[in-house]
């Protein structure tokens, strides 16, 4: 049955269950979205070979390194077959995690988007990061640095990572998430750890050779910064996420009109560079005409269909306490509509999945949730919990 299924369909099915969006792989505040929920995308790999094929470039697509453990276990995959590094297009590290990195990232050539903290502790060890730093070439890095932490092993981290920042060919976009990051004014001669980080950091920038940088993305601006900055000709946008516009600023860009185009504060709303085209979709009524598994008998489809579905479009969050519901559900529940408005037979089989779990939030949704069981009596049965927080 599942034979007659293309492998790009069912691709596309599946990366229902693997796809992690960008704002959770860039996020940088808390709580940390991979440490709410755990995640358990190599299930599908055990359903069956084929399964195994086209799920594995998906497993291994956005890779999240978050212990030691889950970082020596990457590296001894990669080791063990040389093409799982390959399908590695995206790499977040939340650590230096010993000698593995240099494992991994050196089998990794195909890194496009790089996340690294500079919040490194004591016991930790960066060796292996740093000395593969070098070895690969991302388009977009993303540095993160929440805690004001001094020791050897961060600083030799940061000192690796502006060095290779020096030297990447292919970088067009940096993203520094500094929320102790306080640049001083340019009267003030003050000197802190504060304009000592953002000196190397300008140096990393203004030292490449290599004409490809066009986005910064930072967390507070001024007017020496950006002088200095101005050497990047590239450069098309710079994004401020927290400062204010002082006068000093003000008069700077007002004295650089080239500038001025591409400076934007918090209040100068811009869209994110990296944020992709998206268009609105029409909302489709399910077509008679589409007959998934062809052949196949109903209650085999149904059946399969239905555990691929329950898999993308589970929602367990409100058995738990802190996570973020509505988010959550706002994006189970679009998934779930988009699937019911593929054809009939999927309206059918999602029918009973969307009305499994129902949140009532206040007395208008009581109330319509009221109104739609009176209306439609097959809706009630469905619904096996129900959250009430009115």
């Amino acid at each position: 049955m599942a034979q007659n299924l293309p492998d790009e369909v069912l691709k596309e099915i599946l990366s229902l269950s693997t796809h992690i969006p960008d704002e959770e792989f860039s996020f940088n505040d808390d709580p940390n979205p991979f440490g709410q929920n755990p995640r358990h995308f190599s299930l599908l790999l055990l359903v069956c070979k084929r399964w195994l094929r086209v799920a594995t470039p998906l497993l291994y697509g956005v890779v999240v390194i978050r212990s030691t453990a889950q970082a020596q276990s990457l590296a001894d995959a990669v080791q063990a077959n040389k093409s799982f590094g390959s399908f590695i297009k995206k790499m977040r590290l939340e650590g230096g995690f010993g000698q593995s990195p240099r494992t991994f990232l050196s089998l990794a050539p195909n890194i496009s988007d790089l996340f690294i903290t500079l919040d490194i502790w004591t016991n930790d060890s960066v060796s292996g990061l740093c000395s593969a730093l070098q070895q690969i070439e991302p388009c977009r890095l993303i540095i993160s640095q929440r805690h004001s932490i001094k020791n050897a092993k961060a600083r030799k981290l940061r000192d690796a990572l502006y060095a290779a920042v020096a030297h990447w060919k292919h970088l067009d976009t940096v993203e520094y998430y500094n929320e102790l990051w306080i640049m001083m004014d340019d009267d003030d001669d003050y000197e802190d750890d504060s304009t000592d980080e953002y000196r190397k950091f300008t140096e990393a920038l203004t030292s490449r050779k290599s004409l490809t940088l066009k986005n910064l993305i930072l967390p507070d601006c001024t007017p020496r910064f950006m002088a200095a900055i101005s050497q990047i000709t590239t450069l098309e946008s710079v994004r401020i996420l927290h400062g204010t516009e002082t006068e000093n600023m003000k008069t700077f860009l007002m004295n650089h009109p080239k500038l001025a185009t591409i400076v934007h504060y918090p209040s100068h709303t811009r869209v994110n560079p990296h944020a992709p085209i998206t268009s609105s979709l029409l909302r489709t009524e399910p077509s008679s005409n589409a007959k998934p598994f062809r052949g196949a008998p109903a209650t085999m489809s149904d059946t399969l269909w239905g555990l691929i579905f329950s898999y993308a479009t589970s929602f367990y969050e409100p058995l738990s306490n802190g996570h973020n519901i509505p988010m959550e559900k706002k994006r189970r529940v679009a998934t779930a509509i988009s699937i019911s408005s593929v054809c009939r037979s999927f309206h059918e089989i999602m029918q009973p999945r969307l009305y499994r779990i129902v949140l009532i939030r206040n007395p208008k949704s009581l109330k319509l949730f009221s109104e739609l069981v009176s209306v439609n009596k097959d809706v009630g049965p469905l619904v096996l919990i129900s959250f009430s927080q009115c």
